[in-house]
């Protein structure tokens, strides 16, 4: 199997009291050409190789939305576990560390 190129496109916003991004959109534009070679079927080869390429072309929209929804999740919690904390004040965070925090007085 041969996969030429893939092509994705997201964006992704800024919780600026956790200080941290998460995806809102992705969507693949263009998942490239997928070719499958077979051998070791003699004659048959080729007459497989239609079929299966045929099957991927008909698939080809299942397998952008596989893609798109295990991409999507595994970007999100890459993007979760990206601490930007030290980089809060450059970025816009409004999340103040613990010792910055004033106590809350109340009368």
């Amino acid at each position: 199997m041969d996969i030429n190129g893939a092509s994705i496109d997201f964006e992704a916003t800024l919780d600026r009291t956790t200080c941290r991004f998460q995806a809102t959109r992705l969507e693949v534009v263009d998942i490239g050409r997928i070719s499958v070679d077979i051998s070791g079927l003699g004659a048959l080869d080729w007459i497989f190789e239609i079929v299966v390429n045929l099957v991927v072309v008909v698939l080809n929209g299942f397998i952008e939305d596989t893609v798109e929804t295990v991409v999507y999740n595994l970007l999100n919690q890459v993007l979760s576990g990206m601490d930007l904390g030290p980089l809060g004040p450059i970025i816009g965070c409004v999340n103040e560390p613990p010792f910055m925090k004033q106590p809350r007085v109340h009368y």
